[in-house]
């Protein structure tokens, strides 16, 4: 019985973890196909809004930040998946 309560946590957790590579990835796809971009500049919204530019050009600075901060996100949790699957792999056929 034990067993099972730790394997449902560790299938949440493997979930959890599911859900922010994919957040990470919806993220660095957004970053590379510029949908935020598009949407800018189809509406010129740096020309009517001056004040709101200035985050703009901060927020399209940092994008490359974003994307590394993502890719390090993917590979630590995908290499936590590998280490917990690992190590329910030992536990079952030990």
């Amino acid at each position: 019985m034990a067993l099972r309560a730790e394997g449902d946590s560790v299938l949440l957790l493997l979930l959890r973890f599911f859900f922010l590579i994919l957040i990470s990835a919806l993220s660095i796809i957004f970053i590379f196909y510029g949908f935020l971009d598009k949407i800018l500049n189809y509406f010129n919204l740096e020309y009517r809004y001056p004040k709101i530019a200035k985050f703009i050009i901060l927020r399209r600075k940092f994008q490359q930040y974003y994307l590394f901060i993502n890719i390090i996100i993917i590979v630590i949790v995908s290499f936590i998946i590998l280490l917990l699957n690992a190590a329910i792999f030992i536990l079952i056929f030990s």
